[in-house]
């Protein structure tokens, strides 16, 4: 009896050990959430911190866990931002991805603001002061043009965003001497940066800070970097193209506009065509037919099995550059599931093949909204302060209006999808 109590005792024992290893083997199966990696980010192991990174982009890129994301917002915006200033070049560069594709995800939400504000402000000191790889520095100029591009409203910081990257183009900019030996190689890529930015400005709001720009791209279509060549091209095309030369004249000449205008479109051309003689350049074709013919490029795009018309400058840069730096399965996978990027490129795709059978099918292809502004006070009577509010409650009835309009959007894609069944009930 003893003895046999005894094996008792030991066979308990090893049971439940065994159920002990089961539990803890059950929950590390457990998938992790965004939560779980978030909090992975402060681990003092960089493996993990990276490991951590890399499932969030995919988080993001799938637009999983909204309300997870909602919750953990300002914990991640801060811990991504702290791994941008202090992170090895591994970490920057993939925290620069989570920040450009949680701009994607919070563009129409409340965050949208904050994302930007402490993002400039991070980015300004990183890009400027500190020495980093010139990898990282373009991955960190792109991930603050994304972020420019969804987060802000309005013409005032975008062009603030397009200042700071413009430091690298410019070669006036007074730039400490570790940061200026980067530039040739962040050159390209800069000049992508803020051309993909200024494609979200109305020419009429740009401003006269961009004096001499025609100039500096010129010299580059005919510098020894052939890869400057294509980006300085097209930034020629949309600066012609934004009827607003004045506006990047380093002196502006004795004549008319319409005179400026096809003095300048003459003297890009003839400039472009020894160019193109010299180096043999068949990229340039859809800019000199632009100057030339005033054709508009046209490209048509195969997004799984449906096709994406690019028929503008703007739209045109725009798919190169989010494509570039989403990567190009990712972005593909935006463009058919974001509604963000279907309002943007102005695409419908039709969605054959579903499995799941569409009880309801919404006729409306299109959604409107009419958006009540209160009428503007003299401003010569408002202080300061007042100015101030009045401007942050127009911005604030414009923002939440997008956001209806983007969620309506939303909800219609969702049905086509056969993801929402509407039926009605009968009493």
């Amino acid at each position: 009896m003893g003895r046999g109590s005894k094996y008792g005792e030991r066979s308990k024992s090893a049971f439940s050990i065994d159920n002990e290893n089961s539990d803890i083997i059950t929950h590390h199966m457990k998938p992790k959430t965004f939560s779980h990696y978030v909090r992975e980010l402060d681990q003092k192991k960089a493996s993990v911190r990276v490991d951590a990174l890399s499932s969030i982009i995919k988080i993001l890129n799938e637009g999983k866990e909204r309300d997870r994301l909602e919750k953990d917002f300002a914990t991640s915006l801060y811990q991504i931002l702290g791994l941008i200033k202090r992170g090895s070049a591994k970490e920057k560069e993939l925290a620069s991805q989570v920040l450009g594709l949680m701009a994607i995800t919070f563009s129409t939400t409340d965050n949208a603001q904050e994302i930007y504000k402490e993002t400039i402000l991070v980015f300004t000191e990183v890009l400027t002061t500190k020495v980093v790889d010139p990898w990282v520095f373009i991955n960190l100029l792109y991930s603050l043009a994304m972020v420019t591009f969804f987060c802000v409203s309005n013409a005032v910081e975008t062009q603030e965003a397009m200042q700071l990257i413009w430091k690298f183009i410019s070669p006036e900019s007074n730039l400490d001497v570790p940061v200026r030996n980067h530039v040739p190689v962040i050159m390209p890529s800069a000049v992508s940066a803020w051309l993909f930015l200024f494609t979200k400005i109305e020419g009429w709001e740009l401003s006269y800070q961009w004096k001499g720009a025609i100039s500096i791209f010129l010299n580059m279509i005919e510098s020894d970097d052939d890869s400057l060549c294509d980006p300085a091209a097209e930034a020629l095309a949309m600066i012609y193209n934004s009827d607003q030369i004045n506006k990047f004249l380093k002196v502006k000449p004795a004549l008319s506009y319409s005179e400026i205008k096809n003095h300048i479109k003459d003297f890009i051309l003839r400039r472009l065509e020894n160019v193109s003689k010299a180096k043999n350049e068949i990229s340039l074709t859809h800019v000199l037919n632009y100057f030339n013919d005033g054709i508009s490029p046209q490209s048509l795009k195969n997004i799984d099995g449906n096709n994406l018309n690019l028929s503008s400058w703007s739209s045109m840069i725009q798919f190169k550059f989010m494509k570039k730096f989403i990567g190009e399965e990712e972005f593909f996978i935006h463009m058919m599931e974001n509604e963000l990027f279907h309002h943007l490129f102005d695409f419908t795709p039709n969605y054959i093949g579903h499995d799941t059978s569409c009880l309801y099918e919404s006729t409306m292809e299109k959604t409107g909204h009419t958006i009540y502004v209160p009428e503007e006070r003299d401003s010569e009577l408002l202080s300061r302060k007042e100015k101030k509010e009045e401007r942050q409650l127009r911005q604030s009835i414009i923002d939440k209006s997008k956001t209806k309009v983007l969620n309506k959007r939303r909800t219609f894609a969702e049905e086509r999808k056969g993801l929402i069944y509407q039926v009605e009930s009968e009493f």
